[in-house]
Order: structure tokens, then sequence, then C-alpha cells
């Protein structure tokens, strides 16, 4: 029987500082066969909700934008496609000043 596990958050926004959630993995994985969900990591959704609202309202983004690249909890992991898929989405939110539920979760795809 699989089990499946979801991650996201603070627990993957501190994998690099402790191993818990690779202790958790490891012990399911002695009595079962898992499937593994990985979500947003740290307060990912959070702030590309922000980003969208300020896009929407023609609000000043690009700083918080950089902040966002900044984080980059996993450097190995080549993040440029998503970024300039999400500054694409951000330009054109703020051209039309609106946005969809489609856009919102196109969006947070990307987190």
């Amino acid at each position: 029987m699989s089990k499946v596990l979801k991650f996201g958050g603070k627990s993957l926004a501190s994998l690099h500082t402790n191993n818990n959630l690779l202790n958790i993995i490891a012990n399911y994985l002695e009595t079962s066969s898992l499937i593994i969900v990985v979500s947003a990591i740290g307060n990912t959704t959070d702030l590309l909700l922000e980003l969208l609202e300020k896009a929407k309202e023609n609000k000043p983004y690009t700083d918080q934008l950089q902040e966002l690249k900044a984080l980059n909890f996993y450097p190995q992991i080549n993040t440029e496609e998503h970024f300039k898929l999400i500054e694409n989405i951000l330009q054109g939110v703020s051209l039309i000043q609106d946005y969809s539920v489609k856009v919102q979760d196109l969006l947070l795809a990307q987190g």
C-alpha cells in the first residue's frame, strides 16, 4: 500500500538546515511505498499573490520579484524559465489591471 506525503512551506524552506524531512521520508520508506507531493517553499505562495495584486493595481513589484528570485532555496535547480513566465504574467496583469482565476493558478503553479 502506498502512502501520500505532502511537504511545503517551512518544512521545505528549512531542509537545508535540518534533515527532519529526509528522516521522515526514510522512515516511511521502510514500511511502504511513497507518493511525495511537494508544494511551494517557504512563503512563496503569499509572495506570488502579493506580486499579483501589486501588478493588478499597477504598483511597482520588480524589487519584490528580485527578492523572491534571491531566495533561491535550491541553487542547483534552474528557475530561469519559471521566473520568465512569472514576469510575463505580471506584465500582462499590469497592462490590463485585472486577472482571472486561471491566470492566478498559472502564476501560483510556478511557486
